[in-house]
């Protein structure tokens, strides 16, 4: 949790890029009703683990130089998804994305896509922000909560001989945007891959 001293400057951060990314898609604020009262709220343990209302994570995005897509295998959800996790207080949603991927696969040589476009110029905001329930976790002493997770595109050159964390991740593969967006893995991926396609090329 962050120091009241902090707090306040921290939660202003995310409700600008919240608001930013509502200025791009509009028609998200509905589903994501809950960060938007938490914010409201000033919710100090927004990025607290412990908050059951609903915390804050991000997630990476990766694609590489073949237009394919990083998923891994998640231990305890028992799906395919991209990289990501909670963030640590006061760290930003894309450091926190950057963090995660790098623990929990050691890719290298990746860069950060900004990936919103507007009129006036591009914006480095989330391609996507997704409010969904995490089951309850009597190992971790944890009920059902919310993750408030920003999602952000990478960009690699590398695609082979990933180092996996295997405490949380068991197998990792390479997908296309076609595959992302045909619902296989999940509507927010699917969701995902029709925004990118709305934007292609470029990223």
């Amino acid at each position: 949790m962050l120091t009241d001293s902090n707090s306040l400057t921290y939660l202003q951060e995310i409700e600008n890029l919240f608001q930013a990314y509502l200025e791009i898609y509009p028609a998200d604020a509905s589903r994501l009703h809950v960060l938007g009262e938490q914010l409201s709220k000033r919710d100090p343990a927004l990025n607290d683990r412990k908050n059951m209302v609903g915390h804050l994570t991000a997630s990476a995005l990766v694609m590489n130089d073949k237009d394919e897509f990083l998923l891994i295998y998640h231990r305890f959800l028992k799906r395919w998804l991209q990289p990501g996790g909670h963030l640590d207080a006061g760290e930003s949603p894309s450091q926190g994305a950057l963090r995660e991927l790098k623990e929990e696969t050691n890719v290298g040589n990746v860069i950060q896509v900004c990936s919103l476009h507007r009129e006036n110029g591009s914006l480095n905001c989330p391609i996507d922000i997704d409010s969904h329930a995490i089951p309850a976790s009597p190992a971790k002493q944890e009920g059902e909560h919310l993750h408030h997770d920003f999602q952000y595109i990478f960009k690699t050159a590398e695609r082979d001989n990933l180092l996996l964390d295997a405490g949380e991740v068991s197998d990792y593969k390479w997908v296309s945007l076609e595959e992302l967006a045909g619902g296989e893995y999940g509507q927010r991926l699917a969701r995902v891959a029709g925004k990118i396609q709305a934007q292609w090329p470029p990223l």
